[in-house]
């Protein structure tokens, strides 16, 4: 079957299935392939489905492969058997309610791929006002001083513009970082210029109080670049973080239909989505590692597997925080593991734990609270105080996000907070049985960010009952990737085909 990424045109392409070709009724947007159910299974993948009229049972095996999970569709016209309802209730279908303003949104919502980025501090220039008193949180915060009553002064700009509606009409999602101490407040003001434009802008639009609450949506169709200033007013201090700008799928997703997105107190997110596959065990929880560009990765790996998964995503800092920090962040990954459990019926040894590098220690953290079947990951990264001490010592400007890690974790940056920072994840891990779980671990011989991880994992396990196997490859932290992932992949499919009877690939 053709899928979505290897199709070489950028049409987004719709099955529908039912009594009338909506192609006779309705105007179709131009960036849609508009495909009309004619009685013949076709070999490829589906951005969306829709049902509208009856549905025959018959067709299920080919529905079942037809488009990725919620990307099903289906009107009150629609005719269901038992069992077509539950294979739509399988792919997290959705009923739709006005069919003209369904159809006029597709470009905005089933677009192929995903695209989002943050613009840091580094990116940012601080307003003239401001400049002195100014003070660098690592390279991932501004902190300001504020005092000023009645009226909102510009406090930081975005150095550069923001392209919108380039390539192609997009929603866009707006997710500011900040942290406010005292009265203060803030308000984020965009405004769009033409492309050459030095005149006035062609819209603008601000956002302060409540509407900072959620992403910020801008709907508007006109192509151009967006000039960002955040202004601020009241009395205390606020520490401004980066912008994150994401195409929106308009309340289908985050990034992919169905994605989800979790913000604590502090404005820090974490990303999931969940495809429930076959609904049979085991489910693969996978955490992503080190990303800059935002979404999800993965994807295509755990479609592989066949088997039901969760992508899990930390857009934190430059590229990601290691799922962890406040209380409530990572107290909301533990429910977002635990909702999706339940949501299957599942046991916690009925799951298996993965990530490669960054992802690594996601997987050994929350391992340690759930205590899964298996733990599978590639290139560990355990001593957190370590990796950024090497980075001062062995490979410097290679990994700065370790540094302001951890900063953030523990305050400061001496030897004590080192071997604190160290220390979080090892007591944790002690306190673990892990009497059921097994370890598969591939590791760098030289890794040159955390060259104990794999040893003190075996030091750790020493007298607890454990399976452990390893496999270590010749060279640094990221010399061999491709040997990393491969014998990951391989070790997922010697657990589902020896423990679960199942075969993937």
């Amino acid at each position: 079957m053709v899928t979505a990424e290897e199709r070489m045109d950028n049409k987004i392409q719709i099955l529908q299935i039912g009594s009338c070709s909506w192609q006779e009724l309705y105007t179709i947007p131009e960036e849609t392939e508009w495909n009309f159910w004619d009685g013949k299974e076709k070999e490829q993948k589906f951005d969306a489905v829709i049902l509208d009229g009856e549905v025959s049972a018959e067709l299920i095996p080919f529905l079942q492969k037809a488009a990725d999970p919620y990307r099903y569709f289906y009107t009150e016209q629609c005719v269901l058997t038992d069992e077509v309802y539950r294979m739509l209730k399988d792919r997290c279908a959705r009923k739709i309610v006005k069919i003209e303003r369904f159809i006029e949104t597709i470009p905005l919502r089933l677009y192929q791929g995903q695209e989002g980025y943050k613009i840091g501090v580094k990116d940012m220039e601080i307003a003239s006002a401001f400049y002195p008193g100014a003070e660098y949180i690592g390279s991932h915060q501004i902190h300001l001083a504020v005092d000023i009553q009645g009226r909102y002064k510009e406090a930081v700009y975005l150095r550069y513009n923001i392209p919108v509606n380039v390539y192609a009409r997009r929603a866009v999602e707006v997710w500011p970082e900040f942290v406010v101490q005292g009265d203060v407040q803030l308000r984020y003001r965009f405004r769009l210029f033409s492309e050459g434009c030095e005149a006035d802008p062609v819209w603008e639009k601000t956002a302060e109080g409540e509407a900072l609450e959620e992403p910020i949506l801008i709907t508007e169709s006109e192509r151009g670049f967006l000039a960002l200033q955040i202004f601020v007013c009241g009395e205390g201090s606020v520490d401004i973080g980066p912008v994150h700008f994401r195409n929106s799928r308009m309340r289908l997703g985050q990034f992919f239909p169905g994605g989800r997105r979790h913000a604590d107190q502090s404005r820090g997110e974490l990303l999931s989505y969940f495809d429930p596959g076959d609904r049979r065990p085991p489910l693969v929880v996978y955490f992503a590692g080190y990303r800059t560009a935002e979404g999800f990765e993965g994807g295509g790996i755990m479609k592989s597997l066949k088997t039901p998964f969760l992508l899990l995503s930390d857009p934190r800092l430059e590229g990601g925080a290691f799922y962890t920090g406040r209380k409530d962040y990572e107290d909301r990954v533990v429910s977002v593991i635990q909702e999706t459990l339940d949501r299957l019926q599942f046991r916690p040894e009925q799951t298996i734990f993965s990530g490669l590098s960054m992802g690594t220690y996601g997987a050994v953290y929350y391992g340690c609270h759930f205590q899964p079947g298996a733990i599978v990951i590639g290139k560990p990264l355990m001593n957190m105080g370590t990796v950024a001490d090497n980075e001062r010592k062995n490979r410097m400007g290679q990994f700065q996000t370790s540094l302001d890690y951890l900063l953030q974790m523990t305050g400061g940056m001496k030897e004590e907070h080192i071997k604190q920072l160290n220390q979080r994840l090892w007591s944790r891990f002690d306190r673990a049985e892990f009497d059921r779980t097994q370890f598969s671990v591939a590791y760098m011989k030289q890794d040159d960010y955390d060259p104990t991880g794999y040893e003190d994992i075996l030091e750790h396990l020493e007298e607890k009952n454990v399976s452990v196997v390893g496999k270590g490859l010749e060279g640094r932290h990221n010399d061999n990737t491709i040997g990393i992932v491969y014998w990951f992949m391989g070790q997922l499919y010697r657990i589902l085909r020896e423990d679960y009877q199942r075969e993937a690939g």
